[in-house]
């Protein structure tokens, strides 16, 4: 799969609208090896010598045929049989029928492109204003807590409303912020947009990048709105492996603002890598994080989901340590944000932002805006076709 991602990656293709049509490329292999070893094929296109088609008359045995001459050596055979069938003389006829076959698998392979809707990015040298950013986010059990009561909870889950757990309030306010990342990026142009970088860090009992820096804003959020809890180990915390791989990522850009926004609701359970160090990391690249504590109190309510598919509600503790936040933030020249829920999370990242200083402008290679370049895959498609059938008409005799 890796290859097939790559093949239209080099061909600058993004995503498809229609990708059912990519099924017609399945079929232009088995079309080429038709073409190439199938007899009966290759005899639509070419007349075989009349004495090796028509019909032999039953051979009768001569004196001669007792005594065969050996003296004469034996041709060998390399080639399948019904190549064989072909006088040397008509060789480049039978050439030209594979050349005029390969070009028009490549006729139908852009053809079948071009159905699909192929969305390109259109590349440009642009000047642009932007600060690199990495949400790194819990995905620990505990941010499949509900932070309501148990009773409105249950009452909720009875009336079948939807009750937003920590984790899906975090994503609710990345996926507004990219959106309206992209709006800014977008709209204004790239001759002088605003195109802050995002990506994104997921971290429980080990860390993981999701979407690395990116203004491939369309993408980020689909890899966003897939992600659940349950996609890894949730038994720990490991918020020290959280930043330091968002600092691995950052110490490349050349951005002058490079920041993280940490989002977790506990302290640190688990992981190989300390809050300490992770600190150093961040101090020695130049990372300022942001801690944001999600939830309202040490309690929390909790759904359970019994082998009888019997959902039931309960408030448990849990420790969280927002003196550990702080000191990150301290040492690292952020600020740490406590909020209770998606409102108070949406109104502390718009100030994050605000602290936040654009980068100087740079010239960069971007990729922000997607094309349809359909056209010019069928385009070459019909090209492709009429020299394919403009070969068959010259150079190769079609037997009816």
């Amino acid at each position: 799969m890796d290859s097939i991602f790559s093949f239209f990656d080099a061909l600058h293709i993004e995503s498809f609208e229609h990708p059912i049509a990519l099924v017609l490329l399945a079929a232009m292999p088995v079309y080429l090896a038709f073409t190439i070893f199938h007899p009966k094929f290759v005899s639509r296109y070419y007349r075989f010598p009349s004495f090796l088609s028509r019909q032999r008359k039953p051979h009768t045995a001569t004196p001669s045929d007792a005594e065969p001459d050996d003296s004469s050596p034996k041709p060998k055979h390399t080639l399948p049989s019904h190549l064989r069938l072909v006088p040397h003389h008509r060789s480049f006829r039978l050439v030209m029928l594979w050349v005029c076959s390969a070009f028009f698998a490549l006729s139908i392979t852009c053809l079948a492109i071009a159905l699909a809707g192929p969305q390109g990015r259109a590349a440009n040298n642009a000047l642009y204003t932007g600060i690199d950013i990495y949400f790194t986010v819990d995905m620990s059990a505990s941010m499949k807590a509900y932070d309501f009561s148990l009773e409105e909870v249950n009452r909720r889950y009875e009336q079948n409303l939807f009750t937003p757990t920590r984790f899906d309030i975090a994503r609710s306010t990345m996926l507004d912020f990219v959106e309206s990342r992209a709006r800014q990026c977008y709209n204004t142009g790239l001759s002088t947009a605003r195109c802050d970088r995002v990506g994104v860090v997921l971290f429980a009992q080990n860390a993981f990048i999701a979407t690395p820096l990116t203004i491939h804003y369309e993408s980020l959020s689909q890899q966003l709105k897939s992600r659940r809890i349950d996609d890894i180990n949730a038994s720990q915390s490991a918020i020290g492996d959280g930043i330091l791989k968002a600092v691995a990522s950052l110490r490349h850009s050349t951005s002058k603002s490079k920041s993280i926004i940490l989002i977790t609701d506990g302290d640190r359970k688990g992981g190989r890598i300390s809050v300490n160090q992770a600190i150093s990391a961040a101090q020695a690249y130049d990372v300022k994080v942001f801690p944001v504590l999600i939830g309202k109190n040490n309690r929390a309510v909790f759904g359970y989901t019994d082998i009888g598919g019997t959902t039931t509600f309960h408030e448990s503790n849990f420790p969280v340590n927002f003196d550990v936040l702080e000191n990150i933030a301290l040492q690292t020249g952020g600020r740490a944000f406590r909020v209770a829920d998606g409102a108070d999370l949406k109104k502390n990242l718009g100030d994050i932002l605000d602290a936040l200083e654009p980068s100087a402008q740079s010239e960069i290679q971007a990729h922000a805006v997607k094309a349809d370049i359909s056209l010019y895959y069928a385009l070459i498609a019909l090209i492709l076709g009429l020299f394919s059938f403009t070969l068959t008409v010259i150079f190769v005799r079609h037997t009816p």
